[in-house]
């Protein structure tokens, strides 16, 4: 049937579209909420570097893991040193 959690990828080189989880250097974050992050429903990764562009991408995964939507577009963003200043790019 539908999705019932995410795959959050994210580098800090682009991510191909093709295969996200097969590009050099890329984390993948599990999110089993069923919903995906949205700005009313914000995710918060930690221990990015400040002042380093990371890359984004999104895919809807089943009960099972074993059906995985296209990904995403991509973003990137360049988390700062300063509380309250973001930068984010949609590409």
């Amino acid at each position: 049937p539908g999705a019932t959690g995410y795959r959050l990828y994210y580098s800090q080189s682009p991510i191909r579209a093709a295969s996200p989880g097969a590009s050099p250097g890329v984390t993948k974050l599990e999110l089993s909420t069923g919903r995906a992050p949205t700005v009313s429903n914000p995710l918060t990764v930690y221990e990015l570097t400040n002042e380093k562009r990371y890359y984004f991408r999104v895919t809807a995964i089943d009960a099972d893991k074993s059906v995985e939507s296209a990904p995403s577009s991509q973003d990137s963003a360049l988390p700062s040193k300063y509380p309250g200043l973001r930068t984010i790019e949609r590409q």
